[in-house]
């Protein structure tokens, strides 16, 4: 308690003698920080102050909102050498201006908690449905006006159903802490971001909310682009962001920059070859997007590719072949020349009998060929192009009842040790269909969200050998896992940041929330064979790397990076893994499919 308060006169001693101070030497840094980021830089304020010649003067500790908001006091112009708030919005100030380019660095990551008052009891949260309980079980609830506060009163709340019920015993704090409305008793369960909880005497933090609806936010530190003290300030970021700055991140209940960073280092980088020009395709003859490949129990190859489009319009052109190659990679013949389900090629897989399923997105359609290429079973209808609703399909939100036997722009196929049959559907109905092992129809689980057991896109699906169905939530960046009922049992996710300096084949560099998004996002998923199965995932084009995954989602390895040349990839759109150290991946934007030999 007397350390909190320590802390807290600190902040007011600073902020009054930077008021009145006139003139601010030249080696001081003044600095702007969100609430989130206080206690931290308090604390390291002495070990900073002592290892460098510079003197830390804390302008303000708070977003703020109208006009002592640090965007406004930024616009109008008030002193300031260093920025530190969260990643969207320093992105907002480089942008208007007043933060300089090129100068954001990520500090911390923050996640949101759940506060009590102190001696009340303290709800459960431990999983998602515990949650949602104490939300409609608490009489008041409290959330901050900042970013966790939006996030659950915009988002989360209509997500898990319960808005209509919690919103109107809710409210927004501003000017103050969560924690001191929560402390006086003003209501009964308060969020905010851990790091602002913690420091706030008379509360009991009840723990960060769940897998599954929790938020990790970003914060990054940027230097004013009108900063007094420029050197001082660069001083200060580079040293938010050194191992000396850990412990202390850490005990505000942050986790620090560096510590991912130096996490991303510690696994451990798996060598390998990529064969070159492994597949030898006839004279006159290229690949297009490569968004399938697939290898049976003899070797072959199978390349979905998105094609034999030269003859159509500039737009929505007929884009998909499905070739076939011997085990040295010499072309065989192609499989459905000119077939009826044609449309835009996206997955195709090989079940234990040697059959071929090819999943096209635009015909929503999915396809069994016999071994030598024969079409046996179709799942899905096409629309008929003489009707009015031979069309793209739109994106309502919320999306369009899913039809029982109908998809909407499929994506991956799977099967049980039974035979029956997994289909991922998709980019529109965000969902998984069941059928048996003879081709009727079941079931299907999921819809579009953010909880478990929905999907943003089901991009990927495999089954391991105890029947367990893994779903790549690739826009959520998860693995989901399910029982052959749809019963969900775990998910988890691949933290693992890319090296800094990396950049993508195609377009601008993401940062912030938009490289958050893309860190670990399963775009591909395949698992090898038994007894001893592990799983490799496929980012997307960016950071376009491969990992080796346990089936228990320990993070063993990865492999590769961005780029064009052999060994580096770009939107590994499918993996075919016959076994742990052979690999194949179809790349959309590098079009084409490399085998890797892992050593």
């Amino acid at each position: 308690m007397h350390t909190i308060a320590r802390i807290f006169r600190t902040v007011a001693a600073v902020v009054v003698v930077s008021c009145i101070a006139g003139r601010v030497h030249a080696d001081d840094v003044r600095v702007m920080t969100s609430g989130a980021f206080t206690a931290a830089l308090l604390d390291l304020k002495a070990e900073f102050e002592r290892t460098t010649p510079h003197k830390i003067v804390v302008v303000t500790t708070t977003m703020g909102t109208g006009e002592t908001s640090i965007e406004n006091r930024l616009k109008r112009g008030e002193p300031a050498d260093v920025v530190i708030v969260n990643a969207e919005a320093l992105d907002d100030f480089i942008k208007q201006g007043t933060v300089a380019a090129g100068s954001r660095v990520d500090v911390a990551r923050s996640a949101f908690g759940m506060a009590v008052r102190a001696g009340a009891p303290v709800p459960d949260v431990s999983s998602v449905d515990a949650f949602k309980r104490a939300l409609l079980e608490a009489k008041s609830i409290a959330y901050s006006a900042s970013v966790s506060g939006t996030y659950l009163s915009t988002e989360l709340f209509q997500r898990l159903g319960i808005a209509d019920r919690v919103l109107p015993k809710s409210r927004r704090i501003e000017g103050e802490r969560v924690g001191a409305v929560i402390a006086r008793g003003d209501a009964e369960v308060g969020f905010q971001q851990i790091s602002e909880l913690l420091p706030v005497p008379g509360i009991t933090l009840t723990g960060p909310l769940p897998e599954g609806v929790q938020r990790v936010t970003i914060f990054s530190a940027g230097t004013a682009a009108k900063a007094p003290s420029p050197a001082a300030a660069k001083a200060l970021v580079a040293f938010l962001t050194s191992p000396a700055a850990v412990r202390e991140i850490k005990k505000s209940g942050m986790e620090p920059a560096v510590a991912a960073t130096l996490a991303s280092k510690l696994v451990p980088e798996i060598q390998f070859d990529s064969v070159p020009d492994f597949l030898k395709l006839p004279a006159g003859m290229n690949f297009g997007e490569v968004s399938g490949v697939a290898v049976n129990s003899k070797g072959h190859v199978f390349v979905f590719t998105r094609s034999n489009s030269a003859g159509g319009p500039a737009y929505a052109p007929t884009a998909a072949q499905l070739l076939e190659f011997g085990p040295k990679g010499e072309f065989i013949k192609e499989i459905g020349k000119g077939l009826y389900g044609w449309s835009f090629a996206h997955t195709v897989r090989v079940d234990k009998d040697d059959n071929i399923w090819a999943v096209d997105k635009g015909s929503d359609l999915v396809i069994k060929f016999n071994p030598a290429g024969r079409v046996v079973w179709v799942f899905g209808r096409r629309s008929e192009s003489a009707d009015d609703e031979a069309k793209a399909w739109e994106h309502p939100d919320p999306p369009l009842p899913a039809i029982d036997g109908r998809f909407r722009q499929p994506t991956d196929v799977a099967w049980d040790a039974e035979g029956n049959i997994y289909i991922s559907d998709g980019y529109v109905n965000s969902r998984v269909a069941k059928y048996d092992r003879n081709g009727d129809w079941v079931k299907s689980w999921g819809d579009k969200g953010t909880a478990p057991g929905q999907f943003r896109l089901p991009h990927a699906i495999a089954v391991d050998k105890d029947d367990n169905v893994y779903v790549g939530d690739r826009s959520n960046r998860r693995i989901q896992v399910f029982d052959t009922e749809g019963k969900f049992l775990r998910m988890f996710m691949i933290d693992v940041p890319p090296p800094p300096g990396t950049k993508p084949v195609n377009g601008n560099t993401p940062t912030g929330a938009a490289m958050a998004a893309t860190i670990g996002a399963p775009n591909s998923i395949c698992i090898t064979p038994p007894p001893n199965q592990v799983m490799f995932v496929g980012e997307s084009t960016f950071p376009g790397r491969l990992f080796k995954v346990s089936l228990a989602g320990e993070v063993l390895g990865v492999i590769g990076r961005s780029g064009r040349n052999l060994k580096q990839f770009s939107g590994a759109h499918q993996l075919a893994c016959p076994s742990e150290r052979e690999i194949y991946v179809a790349e959309t934007s590098n079009w084409r499919v490399q085998k890797l030999i892992l050593r």
